[in-house]
Parts: C-alpha cells; sequence; structure tokens
C-alpha cells in the first residue's frame, strides 16, 4: 500500500500590465497628456494529492509521475482597461499650481471554480483635482479631491465560491485641505480631511487561512493630520506625528453568507482608531547611525456590529548599525 501525500494549499498569482501616454504642451502655462492604462491580474488555487516518493519524500505537487488528484480548482482574475486625460497648468510665475485629470476605468472580473463560472463588467469614473499655493519660500497651502475605487483582490476571489455573488467596487469620494512649511530648522504638515465611501469591502476570515470578501455598505470618515521634523541638529533627527480619525458606519449591515443582519448603523468603522500617534528619533555621525521610534493606536472596532474591541497597544523599534566606506574591486590584466 504505497503512501499518500496531501497539499494544503498550491497557489500560483501573476500580475501585468502598460501604459502608453502622449504629452503636448498647449502654451507655456498647460501640459495635457491622454493615454491608455492596461492591466491583467490573475490566480489560481488548489489542493492537489500525490502518492510519496519511494525514498519517503514529498514529490511536487505538479509531478504527473505521482500525482493522484490536482485538488479543486479555483482561480480568479481582473482585466482592467483605462483610458485617462489629465491636465498640469502653472500660473503667477509657477506660484499657483494645478493638475486636473480623469480617468475612465473598464473592469471585467471573473472567478471559476468546479462548480461554475462568474463574470461581471463594471465602469468606474475617476475625477482628480490638486491645487497649491506658495505663499513664500517657506508657506505652501495645498488642496485635493478625488475620486477613488478599490475592488477584490484576485487572490480573495479564490476564495469566493461561484454561488455566492461578487461584490461591488468599493467607491470613495476624497478632500483634503492642508498648509507645509519648511525652513532650514524644521518642516511642518498639517491637513484636514473628508471620505465618503459606499460598498467598502472588507475580507471575512473562514478558518484554514482563508478569507472572502463582502461589502459593509456606507461609511464616512474625517479627521486631521499633523506631521513635525527637525534637520539634523548635532546629528538628531526628531520627527514626531498624530492622527485623529472619526470614522463612522453609516448602514447596517446584511451578511450574505448567513443572510443574518447586522445593526451596524452609527457605530465606529472597523479598524479605523480614532487617535494614531508616532514618535521617531534618528542620529548619524560618520558611519555610525541609530533609529528609535514608539508607535500609539488608539482602541478601535474590529467586528462590524461593534460589539468586539481591540483595546489601544503600543509598540516601538530600535536598530542601531554602521554603514562601512564603498569598498571597490578591479581587474588588474597584465601586459604581455
Amino acid at each position: 500500500m504505497r503512501n499518500v501525500t496531501s497539499y494544503f494549499l498550491q497557489g500560483a498569482t501573476e500580475r501585468r500590465g502598460a501604459v502608453a501616454k502622449l504629452g503636448y504642451d498647449i502654451d507655456r502655462h498647460n501640459h495635457v497628456a491622454v493615454g491608455y492604462w492596461y492591466e491583467n491580474n490573475y490566480t489560481a488555487q488548489s489542493y492537489p494529492t500525490s502518492y510519496t516518493m519511494e525514498n519517503g519524500a514529498a514529490p511536487s505537487p505538479n509531478w504527473a509521475a505521482y500525482q493522484i488528484a490536482a485538488g479543486d480548482q479555483q482561480n480568479a482574475g481582473t482585466e482592467i482597461h483605462s483610458l485617462f486625460i489629465e491636465d498640469h497648468a502653472k500660473y503667477l510665475n509657477d506660484r499657483l499650481d494645478i493638475q486636473a485629470g480623469f480617468k475612465f476605468v473598464m473592469a471585467n472580473t471573473w472567478n471559476k471554480d468546479l462548480y461554475g463560472r462568474m463574470v461581471v463588467n463594471r465602469t468606474e469614473p475617476l475625477p482628480q483635482l490638486s491645487v497649491g499655493y506658495t505663499i513664500d519660500e517657506h508657506s505652501q497651502i495645498y488642496m485635493n479631491a478625488e475620486g477613488d475605487y478599490r475592488q477584490p483582490s484576485a487572490v480573495d476571489l479564490g476564495w469566493l465560491y461561484t454561488s455566492m455573488p461578487i461584490p461591488k467596487n468599493q467607491y470613495s469620494i476624497k478632500e483634503e485641505l492642508g498648509y507645509r512649511y519648511h525652513d532650514e530648522h524644521i518642516i511642518l504638515d498639517a491637513s484636514f480631511f473628508n471620505y465618503n465611501v459606499t460598498n467598502r469591502i472588507v475580507n471575512q476570515y473562514l478558518g484554514m487561512n482563508q478569507f472572502r470578501p463582502f461589502s459593509i455598505g456606507n461609511q464616512h470618515m474625517r479627521g486631521f493630520d499633523a506631521m513635525i521634523s527637525a534637520r539634523p541638529i548635532h546629528g538628531f533627527s526628531p520627527y514626531a506625528s498624530v492622527e485623529y480619525l472619526h470614522a463612522v458606519q453609516d448602514s447596517n449591515v446584511l451578511d450574505p453568507y448567513t443572510n443574518t443582519m447586522l445593526n451596524s448603523k452609527g457605530t465606529q468603522a472597523i479598524m479605523a482608531p480614532r487617535v494614531l500617534a508616532n514618535f521617531g528619533l534618528t542620529y548619524k555621525y560618520a558611519g555610525f547611525f541609530g533609529n528609535a521610534s514608539l508607535h500609539y493606536t488608539g482602541p478601535q472596532s474590529v467586528s462590524v456590529a461593534g460589539d468586539q474591541r481591540m483595546p489601544g497597544f503600543v509598540t516601538n523599534t530600535i536598530s542601531l548599525g554602521y554603514r562601512f566606506k564603498p569598498v571597490a574591486l578591479r581587474n588588474r590584466r597584465r601586459s604581455s
């Protein structure tokens, strides 16, 4: 009787793409570009079974001489075609910098297993506007607004049986208003932001290192970021940042796998701590260097219904090292 080797998971992931872009200077203020973006993502997952080799070793799961079954074959992927146009304009002696653009995405997403094949075709409009104004040699104000989207990754779709629908794309509208300052001593950046998200995608843990994606509805997120760092002072460079995030679930969620309604409206959005803070210090002298940092993450919700939470925690890192001078090796040829 021959022994059998079963493999928990065999997976392969591929990603390829290309971008073509053509630019033209309309006048001394405006540079316009048009282009095409192509991307293809693919993943395959299986659980093959093979006979064990005579010496007791496990063969490659792809070795046909030992293979019993290729396992449950699942594969998924996305093919993306995008058209975009953008304009980069500068006025007021280049103190006013404006970048505006629009991208139109056409995505073909598919998922295939032993039970069938599911395909969806979706489109997403992605506008973008960025404006910056240089007040003086030290100060700048800026504003950003854009539409963005996220779709389930090919790897996540590989865990989703075709009996379940492919989740809708997550779509976000983002606005940001900020101020930057820099001189010979410090660098400062502070900004306010607002996000509105529809069809947010999360992964549900199934056990055995398996996840499947589903939509948890709409959310809004508001807050501010602040960062300050100092240029090296006697070899020391300090850094600090803080973020306040007010993220709220705007809708109740129907779990498509259990058909259970989760009362999540008005709760803190999952994996969205109210406070994030960082402090770091770097030291350099000759070839010696050192880094130390502290990171604080505030309490956060880890369930859609808001009934499970993770307390705040602190992590720290430290590193020491020495950078040697470059060493060059030369080949010397003997003269004949």
